[in-house]
């Protein structure tokens, strides 16, 4: 069901089983069966809590889940079927805290479990698989503390590890994960400057999801993993300037995106990351005010929405819904609507505040961006001169210093 879009049918059927193995682990509990069983279920309930963005909920049920898995082990320290659990539990805490904004304590947990997953495949070969998507887990945590060639660096040796596996070349997991690797590749020599040879791993990323999309056209998680890498090709198109280029690649998005959305709008990974992907690329394309306006005002409702429910937006989910917000107060300063512009921009600026003063250069950029607009020129300009610093070299990062730079001409000469 969870593959298919249906989050509200997946969680009814896993926390019925959560209930079932709980009340049977209760009767039995020195049973590693029993202790098992409670245990994927506990992980399943969690998983959807994070798809819908509920990471409070998420986190609880990952906690409970690495607890019951070193139960297991204690229970037969010899088992590799158990060890296997805590390595896994292991990786989900580190998701959560990632998303959480907490990179230093999701690094720490993911080469824990990567020394997990490595005694385990010497044993298993095929868990490494795991193994491969740990590597991934850690360039992002390097990522997330601003070391992007690191980063880059895990994403090469997720790829050699694949490449290793028993069985690779049939195997559609491992296909999805050399995918990953080339969109991920793509995404960070973009943020590094480097927009040519981004384009040629995106590139790579579409054909390869799409190939896995065409063997499967239900599996809207491969879809949805489809589009961010085609959004991202559209964003690297941009920045050489190719529009034409970056034009089909969001017509395709677009269409793409609707499908994802009928089958479940909920998830924030699709209404909120995806979607504000794409309308912020319609927008650097030149898109007409009066369509962009009510549809930039609509995402932020879904934004509220999503928090009056609970969801909380992970790191990238905030950057894209301020990103969104910074624009919606640009178009209404340019139609004279200078104090509701006002509010959006200070409401960038309280979002990613705390991100900004954490040292996460992209959350930085545009938080500058946002007290450039509030007329906190010298603020901003400092916050400028500390990403320079650093190896971020984002798109979002030229136009901040171009802004900088047209608001010092435009700045009165003192006499």
């Amino acid at each position: 069901a969870e593959l298919r879009g249906s989050l509200d049918d997946a969680l009814r059927v896993f926390q019925r089983a959560a209930d079932s193995t709980a009340e049977l682990m209760a009767r039995y509990p020195q049973d590693g069966q029993r202790v098992f069983d409670h245990a994927q279920s506990v992980y399943w309930v969690g998983y959807i809590a994070r798809q819908r963005g509920q990471i409070p909920a998420a986190e609880a049920s990952f906690r409970q889940y690495q607890a019951l898995a070193q139960q297991l082990t204690r229970l037969d320290p010899n088992n590799l079927d158990w060890r296997i659990e805590t390595a896994h539990a292991g990786v989900n805490l580190g998701v959560i805290y990632l998303e959480g904004s907490r990179p230093v304590p999701a690094l720490d947990a993911f080469v824990d479990a990567r020394d997990a997953w490595t005694g385990i495949a010497k044993v298993r070969p095929e868990l490494g698989l795991e193994l491969a998507k740990t590597w991934g887990w850690i360039a992002k945590a390097r990522e997330a503390q601003g070391e992007f060639d690191a980063a880059a660096d895990a994403q090469r040796v997720k790829v050699d590890v694949l490449g290793r596996l028993p069985g690779a070349g049939k195997n559609r997991d491992v296909q999805r994960l050399l995918a990953n690797a080339a969109y991920e590749l793509g995404r960070l020599k973009l943020v590094l400057g480097r927009p040519a040879p981004a384009g040629q791993n995106a590139f790579d990323a579409c054909a390869q999801y799409e190939a896995l999309v065409v063997a499967d056209p239900a599996n809207t998680d491969w879809l949805a993993q489809m589009n961010f890498a085609r959004l991202s090709l559209a964003e690297i198109h941009l920045a050489l300037g190719e529009r034409a280029a970056a034009r089909a690649d969001l017509d395709r998005a677009t269409t793409d995106m609707a499908r994802l959305l009928s089958t479940d709008a909920t998830r924030s990974k699709w209404n909120i990351a995806l979607a504000g992907s794409l309308l912020l690329h319609r927008l650097a394309l030149g898109e007409p005010p009066a369509r962009s306006q009510p549809e930039l005002e609509a995402f932020l409702v879904t934004v509220e929405n999503a928090a009056s429910r609970g969801k909380a937006l992970d790191a990238e989910q905030a950057r894209i819904a301020s990103a969104v917000e910074l624009a919606l107060g640009d178009l209404q300063a340019r139609a004279a609507q200078v104090g509701s512009a006002a509010t959006h921009w200070q409401a960038v600026a309280t979002r990613l505040q705390a991100s900004s003063a954490a040292g996460e250069w992209p959350a930085m950029t545009l938080f500058a961006h946002a007290r450039l607009r509030l007329g906190a020129t010298d603020e901003a300009r400092a916050l400028a001169a500390r990403i320079e610093a650093s190896p971020y070299r984002h798109p979002a990062y030229v136009d901040l210093r171009q802004q900088l730079a047209a608001a010092a001409k435009a700045a009165p000469v003192n006499r």
